[in-house]
């Protein structure tokens, strides 16, 4: 798989309820999101995540072009948790500004045992995806792809 370590930070954890779909649609304020996936509408929308205790936060890159499945096998596989902490990522950079995502055309892996989202920066705004693991077709993530791996 070839991953190599690129970034460690902390996520200093939440204190109240995350509602996905009080977030995650499209808009310029507080974060420019271009485009919500309908898998995103579909699984998540009617979500609400509790709050969160600090995390280590891990961003790795991939050297080679790697399934889903390989990449649950190797890391483990999240929650919806990590919608909390791809949102609080991107009031970071809402404007594709740099920082801890990728902004350089390359997607932001958050892996989930059931969906695997995808942030990427594109044409002037955020696109945020998710990806089933049961699809017919696995998801195939590119090499210089980021995973982000919270510990």
């Amino acid at each position: 798989m070839l991953i190599t370590v690129i970034k460690h930070s902390a996520f200093l954890g939440s204190k109240v309820d995350f509602v996905v779909k009080d977030n995650f649609y499209v808009r310029s304020q507080p974060i420019n999101i271009h485009y919500v996936g309908e898998n995103i509408r579909d699984f998540f929308w009617g979500k609400v995540i509790g709050p969160m205790s600090a995390y280590h936060i891990f961003a790795y890159k991939l050297g080679k072009n790697t399934s889903t499945s390989d990449l649950i096998n190797h890391f483990g596989g999240g929650d919806g948790s990590s919608l909390v902490v791809a949102w609080n990522l991107l009031l970071d950079q809402p404007y594709g500004q740099g920082g801890y995502l990728d902004t350089e055309g390359r997607t932001n892996i958050f892996l989930g045992l059931d969906y695997s989202i995808g942030v990427f920066w594109y044409k002037n705004g955020w696109s945020i995806r998710a990806y089933p693991a049961n699809a017919k077709r696995e998801r195939i993530w590119y090499a210089e792809n980021q995973v982000i791996i919270l510990k």
